[in-house]
């Protein structure tokens, strides 16, 4: 038995559209239901809001890892405690950027570097101002503290 062409061509046309079924009926779903437009999901376990520009750098606590540091294109860093939704204190001694910030190894004090050029060294737990540090840098991208601890 020999098949021509048109024969054929009926044939595959067949076979094509039992195949797409499928694919044709979701066509014409979406022409009567349009997509809705998606929500942004968070699936974050905690959200700290408190900066009012990006965030550069987050440090935990050397000791305790409930509390953490982060520091902003805002001028201003903040530590913070995990159980709570508000920083614990916001440095706002800085004139610009302040783009690295660490603790030191016992985590009473915290050192943060600005692109205003100084390094600022604070009390963890006052949030005071301890010492300014002023270099002839134009900008601290970042700051290192070294971690040893002194043995009497």
């Amino acid at each position: 038995m020999f098949v021509d062409d048109e024969e054929i061509k009926e044939l595959d046309a067949e076979v094509f559209n039992e195949d797409n079924k499928d694919d044709i009926s979701d066509v014409e779903e979406e022409k009567d239901h349009p997509p809705q437009k998606h929500e942004k999901i968070d699936e974050s376990l905690k959200s700290f809001k408190g900066h009012k520009d990006f965030v550069l750098n987050v440090n935990f606590h050397p000791i305790n890892p409930s509390i953490f540091c982060s520091c902003s294109g805002d001028d201003t860093a903040a530590i913070w405690d995990l159980e709570r939704p508000e920083p614990l204190f916001v440095l706002k001694e800085h004139k610009d950027t302040i783009s690295f910030a660490n603790f030191n190894y016992e985590g009473n004090l915290l050192a943060t570097g600005s692109m205003d050029g100084s390094i600022r060294i604070w009390d963890v737990k006052t949030g005071k101002l301890r010492n300014l540090l002023e270099g002839p840098s134009d900008e601290i991208r970042v700051l290192y503290m070294k971690i040893i601890k002194l043995i009497n």
